[in-house]
């Protein structure tokens, strides 16, 4: 199986009981132990599980990321003087 399918079974998996041992992530995934760890790993990352003491924890929603029309709008004054800054650095072509 391909790691995209295996981590989409696994989010499947972790999201619907939120809390789950790895032992029991290994009987649900078919997987062994090592591939299973580099996929928690990967997931853990990626900020979309945590792991600890032989249990998976689902995040969830709880890491929203703002669109970019949102955040846009945040820190203008800073980002017009940065790029003021960086204009000196930069010739005319």
């Amino acid at each position: 199986m391909y790691q995209k399918n295996r981590l989409d079974k696994l989010m499947e998996i972790i999201s619907a009981k939120k809390t789950i041992s790895v032992n029991e992530l290994i009987k649900k995934a078919y997987t062994s132990r090592s591939t299973l760890r580099r996929d928690l790993i990967k997931l853990e990352k990626e900020s979309k599980i945590t792991r600890s003491f032989g249990q998976v924890e689902y995040v969830g929603g709880q890491n929203t990321e703002f669109g970019y029309e949102v955040r846009i709008k945040y820190h203008d004054k800073e980002k017009a003087y940065m790029a003021e800054l960086a204009s000196d650095f930069i010739g005319d072509g």
